[in-house]
């Protein structure tokens, strides 16, 4: 009986014809490619002109446990000698989701399952950004008309760090473990939070951490009122609405906004899976590539975070008293407000900073 292996394809050409004989001390032999190493405590191998034998008792037992030893073999060669494709330096499987690899650089739960046209967008849409960046500071109408004339100011961006970087915020806005959600669970999710330094435009390439969560609209809304009417030497935090809902998932952008494949996390039961809701909160926020790990800059002074500054809403103040002194030692400073006396801009803060406490995280 030969062994023969053409295109993973294994053939199995028999001389068998009597297996009435039963169990004889005739001897068979089986003929295996070269590259299959052969392991088995029943039989014996030897080599001969290159290739190697199995000999062995023509019990029929005894040749169908040789027969599935050597497909099970046959099939591990086939799986280990596979070519692996790679993206940013990681392997990435046959449906085109990144690898262990990655999952590990990236500090991402092992089981967790990116796509590469997520990293593939994200990368663009950065690029993209800060180009129009460098081209508002230098051409504001053609910045304006979504044209594009000055370079990227990307000379690396590590997307391992980033989606690292980014994966930690949204688990401190989620705060949930669950692996799948309902449209009922999406619904609850928080509606928004804020840091305390700029993240969100092009420019600014630090992540800032999470300093409060708005687990309903109510919260988010009186939060942004209070924040747009005051400036932001007393502002102190930024705050990002989050919108997970599948109608937001699934609508367009243009060329300068977040907006990956979504298609490519669907399940067939109807449910959401963690990496869609990571994404989605990516595209709420359209995520661009922050300074983390090995990302780098043409220009190191690019994108410089300045803080809020002005009246700090931490918890410092313990009075109104308080926030009138330091609102007055501002107005000295030359900042002025029009439309609100001192009083009124003072219970504005005080207003600002109780919610602020409430939804501290």
């Amino acid at each position: 009986m030969l062994v023969t292996q053409n295109n993973n394809f294994t053939s199995w050409n028999s001389s068998f014809s009597k297996q009435e004989q039963g169990n004889s001390n005739e001897a068979f032999k089986l003929e295996f490619p070269a590259e299959i190493e052969i392991q088995s405590d029943i039989k014996t191998t030897k080599k001969l002109s290159g290739i190697e034998y199995l000999e062995f008792p023509s019990s029929n037992i005894e040749i169908n446990s040789a027969v599935n030893s050597a497909l099970s073999q046959t099939t591990a060669v086939s799986q280990t000698t596979a070519t692996t494709a790679t993206a940013y330096g990681y392997g990435v499987d046959s449906k085109g989701f990144m690898g262990a690899d990655f999952n590990k650089a990236a500090g991402l739960p092992a089981e967790f399952k990116i796509h590469k046209s997520t990293l593939d967008e994200f990368v663009e849409v950065s690029h993209k950004n800060t180009a129009w960046n460098a081209t508002l500071h230098k051409n504001f109408i053609a910045a304006q008309q979504g044209k594009i004339t000055e370079p990227s100011y990307y000379k690396n961006i590590d997307v391992a760090a980033n989606f690292g970087a980014y994966y930690a915020q949204f688990e401190s806005v989620v705060r949930t473990s669950q692996s799948t959600f309902s449209t009922s669970d999406l619904a609850d999710l928080p509606k928004g939070f804020s840091t305390k330094e700029s993240a969100f435009s092009a420019n600014n390439v630090s992540l800032g951490a999470v300093s409060n969560v708005y687990k309903n609209n109510d919260e988010l809304n009186k939060i942004n009122d209070l924040n747009e009417s005051l400036p932001a030497g007393v502002s102190g935090v930024y705050i990002q609405r989050l919108d997970f809902s599948p109608k937001t998932s699934d609508m367009g952008a243009d060329g300068f906004t977040f907006n990956p494949d979504m298609s490519v996390y669907e399940r067939d039961d109807g449910l959401y899976s963690r990496e869609a809701v990571f994404v989605s909160f990516l595209k709420s926020i359209n995520a661009t590539a922050k300074s983390v790990g090995d990302t780098e800059f043409f220009n190191p002074n690019f994108g410089s975070s300045s803080g809020g500054g002005g009246i700090d809403l931490s918890g410092a103040f313990g009075s109104l008293a308080d926030i009138k002194t330091a609102l007055e030692n501002l107005l000295k400073n030359s900042i002025i407000w029009t439309g609100k006396n001192v009083d009124e801009l003072a219970q504005s803060i005080f207003e600002k900073a109780k919610i602020l406490e409430q939804t501290k995280v």
